[in-house]
C-alpha cells in the first residue's frame, strides 16, 4: 500500500502497558494543571477558565491520541535498493515480457506523532498566550531559558538508533526544564507552567529537530515520527515531570 502525505498511520509508541499509566499520570497531571491555570489566569476571567479547561482536556488525551501518526512528507535516505520491473514489447502482436532491473532510493516516512507532537506542541502555545495575558515576563523569560537550555541538553543525550529512530532518556528533558525555570523563576503555579512548556518544547526540538537535522543520513528507519516512538516518554514526561518539581 502506497503511504501519502496526510495520512494517517496507526503505531503505539511504546509498550500497550506503559500508555495506560501514562493515561492515568496524565488525568492526575491535568487536574495540577487546571489548579495552576485558575492560580495564574485569575486575572483573566472567563478567557482563563476555558483556556484551562482546554489545556487540561489537552493533556489528558496526550497518552490516548499517541497511537495517531501524520505524515508530513518523506526523507531520502542516501541508500538504494535494486528493483525488477517487467516491460513488455510487442512482436508480431505478441507481448515479450522484458525484465528491467531499477535503482530505487530507500525514503523514510516522516510523520508527527499527535499526542507527542501536535498536542504538547498546542499546550505549550496556549500556555505561553496565557503567561503574556496575565503580564508574567519573568515566567515568559524562564519559559523560553527552559526551550533553549532543554533543547541543547535533550540533543546532547539523545542517541539516533538505525533503523529504528531517535530515542532519549526519559528523565534528562523534565530535570533540564524544572532546573532552569526554578533558577529564573522559582517555584509555584506560574514557574509551573513555564517549566511544563518549556519542556515539552525543548525535548521536541532537542531529540526530533536537532537530531534528525543532524544525523538525517543515519536514520535507515521506515518511518520517524516528531514525538513519537522513542521521543513520546521523554516528550510526555518533559512536561509532567517539569511540572511537578517546580509546582
Amino acid at each position: 500500500m502506497e503511504i501519502r502525505r496526510g495520512q494517517v498511520i496507526i503505531h503505539p509508541p511504546g509498550h500497550p502497558f506503559m500508555l495506560i499509566t501514562y493515561t492515568v499520570v496524565g488525568v492526575v497531571v491535568a487536574f495540577l494543571a487546571s489548579s495552576a491555570i485558575a492560580s495564574a489566569t485569575a486575572s483573566l476571567g472567563v478567557a482563563g477558565l476555558v483556556a484551562g479547561y482546554i489545556i487540561s482536556l489537552l493533556i489528558m488525551m496526550s497518552p490516548p491520541l499517541s497511537f495517531v501518526n501524520i505524515v508530513l512528507g518523506f526523507i531520502g535516505t542516501g541508500y538504494y535498493e535494486q528493483v525488477l520491473e517487467v516491460e513488455y514489447v510487442s512482436f508480431a502482436g505478441i507481448p515479450i515480457p522484458v525484465p528491467r532491473i531499477s535503482l530505487v532510493e530507500k525514503k523514510t516516512v516522516l510523520a508527527i506523532n499527535l499526542g507527542g507532537g501536535v498536542i504538547p506542541i498546542t499546550v505549550s502555545l496556549l500556555i505561553i498566550i496565557l503567561l503574556i495575558g496575565v503580564g508574567r515576563i519573568e515566567a515568559l523569560w524562564a519559559l523560553i531559558a527552559s526551550v533553549v537550555v532543554t533543547s541543547l541538553v535533550t540533543y546532547a543525550f539523545s542517541r539516533t538508533i538505525p533503523g529504528v529512530g531517535i530515542a532519549v532518556p526519559a528523565l534528562i528533558p523534565p530535570l533540564a526544564s524544572a532546573i532552569t525555570v526554578a533558577v529564573i523563576a522559582g517555584g509555584g503555579p506560574v514557574a509551573a507552567l513555564a517549566a511544563y512548556a518549556g519542556g515539552t518544547l525543548g525535548a521536541l526540538i532537542g531529540a526530533d529537530v536537532l537530531r534528525l537535522l543532524h544525523d538525517i543520513d543515519k536514520l535507515s528507519s521506515p518511518m520517524v515520527s516528531i514525538g513519537g516512538a522513542g521521543v513520546f516518554d521523554g516528550v510526555f514526561l518533559a512536561g509532567v515531570i517539569a511540572l511537578l518539581l517546580t509546582y
